[in-house]
């Protein structure tokens, strides 16, 4: 965990237990360990494929960002450091993002968080 963010590498439930809450509470926990280290957001990432996964963080309040379309919205060397930190190495991966302790208001605040500098992206 950076200063900035904390990344969810991995959450797993097996199957025959989904829907109890365990997955909720994983995160949940995970979330509050990063606030209390001072992270102002969560990152996670997966393949677009993993509609279960997806519409598990939709519901916990993260937003997606299709890594394929982060080089137009917000160039390269940019791209190439959230995919540095994530360890992300597909363009069909989707990116999922959670503000934990301030909310973030426009894109460029958005990257100045992710990369740590001072940006400006054209909406």
């Amino acid at each position: 965990m950076s200063n900035l963010c904390g990344v969810v590498y991995y959450i797993g439930v097996h199957r025959k237990v989904r829907g109890c809450g365990i997955g909720r509470k994983l995160l949940s926990y995970s979330e509050e360990y990063f606030v209390r280290n001072k992270a102002k957001f969560a990152l996670a990432s997966t393949v677009k494929e993993n509609v279960v996964s997806r519409k598990f963080f939709s519901k916990m309040g993260y937003t997606e960002y299709l890594i394929k379309d982060l080089p137009e919205k917000i160039g390269w060397n940019h791209t190439r450091l959230i995919l540095k930190r994530l360890f992300i190495s597909n363009d069909d991966d989707v990116l999922l993002v959670k503000p934990l302790r301030v909310l973030i208001k426009d894109k460029n605040e958005l990257i100045k968080l992710l990369v740590g500098k001072e940006t400006h992206i054209l909406a």
